[in-house]
C-alpha cells in the first residue's frame, strides 16, 4: 500500500509537469489565449505554482489585460523565494505595464529590479531599453520635439539636421509608402529618437543605434541612416505578428524596403569584396558571425529578390515565421532554384 502511494504521487508530480512543458510551448508559440485558459485551471490545482502564475501573468499583459497579468507576475513573484529568472521577467513585465499606464516612477524601479536580480541577457536588455531608451531616462528631457502624423520626434541637436522639416516629411513619405504594403495600424505613434551622435548614443542606451523596439512603438536613429530602415521593422511587425524572427530576413527586409534608391545586387557585390562567399544560405546559416555589412546587403538584396520572384503570400509567410526550414516548406521546388540562381547573380561581375 505504502509503495502505491508514493507511486501515485509521483504520478501527480510527472502530469504537472507535463502540463507545465505545454504551457511552455503554447507561450513559445504565442498562444496566450491558450496559455490562459489552460493555466489557470491548472492553477486552481496547483496553487503554489510560480511557473504557471508567471505564464498566465505575461499572457495576461500580451493580450491586453494588464491588470490580471499584474496579479499574476504578483504572485509569481511572491512563490519565487529564490528569485530566479521568472522574479527578473515579472519585475520587466510589471514595468511593461506601469510604463503603458505612464506610472513612470513604479516602472522605473521595476525595471531596476529586473537589472538588479541579472538573471538572463534577454530580461536584462529589455528592462535596459526602457530604462535608458524610453522617457524614463531623464536625459531626453532637453530634447526638442516635434509631433508629425505618425511620429513623436526626439531631437539630440537640431542644429546638425540641414531641415528639420524636410527630415520629418521624409519619414512621414517612407511611413507612406511602406505603409502601402503592409497595411499595418499600430495603436500609437512612433516615439522616433533621432542621435547626432553614434558615440553618445552607445554611452547613454548601452547598445548601438540604429533599433526599434516595435511592440512598444520605439525607433532610435543615426540622423543620416536611411529613411526606411527603422520604419519597416516598426511596420512590419504590427502587420504580421511575427511568430519567429531572424536576424538575416529582418535585418534584409529592412534595407530591401529602406526606401534609398540604388542597386541592391550591386551593393551586396561590393560588400563581398574580399570576404569568401559560399552562397546565400552560408550567409543565413551564419548570420551571427557574419561581418554586418556583408549581412545587411545580402539579406537585403535576397529579400528583395524573393520577393520579386515570389507571391505576396509566400513573402509574408516568411515573415511570419523567419526560418530556413520554413523558406523550404513555402518555395517548395523553387527553393534550390532560387538561391542558385541568386548566387548566379551576385558572382555575375
Amino acid at each position: 500500500m505504502k509503495h502505491f502511494v508514493v507511486l501515485f504521487i509521483l504520478s501527480i508530480g510527472f502530469i504537472a509537469m507535463d502540463e507545465q512543458d505545454e504551457l511552455g510551448e503554447l507561450f513559445q508559440q504565442k498562444k496566450y489565449s491558450e496559455v490562459i485558459s489552460r493555466g489557470t485551471e491548472f492553477i486552481k490545482k496547483n496553487k503554489d505554482d510560480k511557473l504557471a502564475y508567471y505564464l498566465v501573468g505575461r499572457s495576461y499583459v500580451e493580450t491586453g489585460v494588464p491588470d490580471s497579468g499584474t496579479i499574476n507576475l504578483q504572485r509569481a513573484i511572491v512563490l519565487d523565494d529564490q528569485s530566479t529568472y521568472i522574479s527578473a521577467w515579472s519585475y520587466a513585465y510589471l514595468g511593461l505595464v506601469n510604463f503603458l499606464q505612464d506610472s513612470i516612477e513604479p516602472a522605473r524601479i521595476n525595471f531596476q529590479r529586473c537589472l538588479e536580480l541579472n538573471k538572463t541577457e534577454n530580461s536584462s536588455s529589455f528592462a535596459r531599453t526602457f530604462l535608458f531608451g524610453t522617457k524614463l531616462n531623464r536625459n531626453f528631457n532637453s530634447w526638442q520635439v516635434k509631433e508629425s502624423e505618425h511620429f513623436i520626434f526626439h531631437f539630440q541637436d537640431t542644429t546638425g539636421i540641414k531641415s528639420v522639416s524636410g527630415f520629418i516629411s521624409g519619414r512621414e513619405e517612407a511611413y507612406r509608402n511602406i505603409h502601402r504594403y503592409f497595411k499595418a495600424d499600430p495603436p500609437k505613434k512612433c516615439e522616433y529618437y533621432v542621435w547626432n551622435s553614434k558615440d553618445e548614443a552607445f554611452n547613454i542606451l548601452k547598445q548601438k543605434i540604429g533599433f526599434t523596439q516595435a511592440n512598444i512603438n520605439l525607433i532610435h536613429s543615426h540622423k543620416e541612416q536611411t529613411a526606411g530602415h527603422e520604419i519597416t521593422h516598426w511596420l512590419s511587425y504590427w502587420s504580421v505578428k511575427p511568430l519567429t524572427t531572424s536576424r538575416f530576413v529582418n535585418e534584409g527586409l529592412a534595407v530591401h524596403f529602406d526606401q534609398a534608391h540604388y542597386d541592391r545586387l550591386k551593393m551586396a557585390r561590393q560588400a563581398l569584396a574580399g570576404y569568401p562567399y559560399n552562397g546565400v544560405l552560408d550567409i543565413w546559416t551564419k548570420q551571427n558571425q557574419v561581418p554586418a555589412n556583408v549581412l545587411y546587403a545580402v539579406a537585403g538584396a535576397f529579400m528583395e529578390y524573393l520577393h520579386e520572384k515570389g507571391t505576396d503570400e509566400q513573402f509574408r509567410n516568411l515573415l511570419y515565421e523567419q526560418t530556413l526550414p520554413n523558406a523550404e516548406k513555402i518555395y517548395a521546388a523553387e527553393w534550390k532554384q532560387y538561391c542558385s540562381r541568386f548566387d548566379e547573380l551576385i558572382r555575375a561581375e
